[in-house]
């Protein structure tokens, strides 16, 4: 389902190319006959153009790092958290819209967010597939022009999830993206909390939906879940206070990621910094994601294979001799009862712990997967 305000993804051609994926931005519905634009009797969806700032910026070229929406003087912008950009980022092309056939979109959620949110909220894009950051909008010139006029784009202008415009009766599929980064962010916490141990565990409550909405971005295939059913018995008390014995029939489902195969999955819906902590003992603060120190002590649920030709200094001493035999595992269990609507996701994370060293390439060795 799709709402109002809602990014979408749709294949488009262009200029007699392969079809290209373009991200819009839900502005109106309609059902019927579009003459105008050759569309038969359906449901179709009309939506504003966020381009690709390669598109917009086809005249012009930026420096490495540098972005639509930098000032002259900036240079803060081009923070790791930023990396994916100027790839990753988008701009709103306010004088250029379409319909499209609601049949011909295709499975994508992007997820759009301002510079500012990165800045000051500490929402990280950096390795997020189908994460994008806008901070400019452009017109395009008509009438025989070519080229843009770019500005600014204030943060109030930009509406990221649709229950932002229509309130929070709706919930729509792109919110699912908090509900990811609400699981890392409890899972940083077990990094940082996890004093003298390299394995811990937490839970929290998803729905069915969730669970399809994380296959669907994780690229994960029901078939590599093992399901089963365990038979749960509670007593209670009835209204004479006598012991009554219920069973009920708990679905589960289970999933071990540890192949640096699996982690690179992971990582899509993660991030570069999802599952990286560092120890709540150490001096820095643990929110300054992307900000390390050399000496700091990152604590990384990954797999082994990042870590087998580690040089001197980077893994703590005799670890891979402690450590034969044991890999760095992303478990995930659902529990839900015949009948609920939401049900118990746990997860149990085992990692490994490096030192982090303040020099180039190293988030591209050992962090991205």
């Amino acid at each position: 389902m799709l709402l109002l305000r809602e990014f979408f993804e749709v294949n488009v051609k262009v200029d007699g190319r392969k079809p290209e994926t373009q991200v819009y931005q839900a502005t109106e519905f309609a059902v019927g006959e579009h003459g105008a634009v050759g569309i038969p009797s359906s449901v179709v969806v009309k939506g504003t153009y966020y381009a690709k700032a390669r598109v917009v910026l086809g005249y012009r070229s930026l420096r490495d790092g540098q972005h639509t929406y930098d000032t002259e003087a900036s240079s803060s912008d081009a923070d790791i958290l930023l990396r994916d950009t100027p790839g990753g980022e988008l701009v709103r092309v306010s004088n250029c819209t379409a319909w499209f056939n609601m049949a011909d979109l295709t499975n994508g959620k992007p997820m759009v967010v301002h510079p500012q949110d990165i800045k000051e909220r500490g929402v990280s894009v950096a390795g997020k597939e189908q994460h994008y950051v806008c901070g400019s909008q452009a017109v395009e010139a008509l009438n025989g022009g070519e080229g843009f006029t770019i500005t600014p784009l204030s943060r109030e202008e930009l509406v990221s999830y649709p229950e932002q415009a229509m309130g929070p009766y709706w919930l729509s599929v792109t919110a699912c993206w908090s509900t990811m980064d609400d699981l890392f962010e409890r899972a940083r916490t077990v990094l940082r909390d996890g004093s003298g141990v390299r394995s811990g565990s937490f839970d929290v409550q998803w729905s069915m939906g969730e669970l399809r909405f994380w296959n669907q971005v994780s690229d994960t295939p029901d078939a590599d879940w093992k399901h089963t059913v365990v038979t749960r018995v509670e007593r209670r008390f009835d209204a004479n206070f006598n012991y009554q014995a219920m069973t009920r029939d708990v679905h589960r489902s289970e999933i071990t990621y540890k192949s640096k195969k699996d982690f690179k999955r992971i990582q899509f819906v993660s991030g570069i910094f999802g599952l990286v902590g560092v120890s709540r003992e150490a001096e820095q603060g643990a929110d300054q994601v992307s900000r390390f120190c050399t000496g700091t002590n990152l604590r990384m649920c990954t797999s082994n294979a990042q870590f087998e030709n580690a040089p001197e200094g980077v893994l703590p001493e005799e670890y891979w001799r402690s450590m034969k035999g044991h890999h760095g595992t992303f478990r995930l269990r659902y529990d839900k009862q015949e009948g609920k609507r939401y049900g118990t996701l746990t997860v149990r994370m085992v990692w490994h712990e490096l030192t982090y060293k303040d020099v180039e390439g190293f988030e591209d060795e050992y962090l991205i997967v």
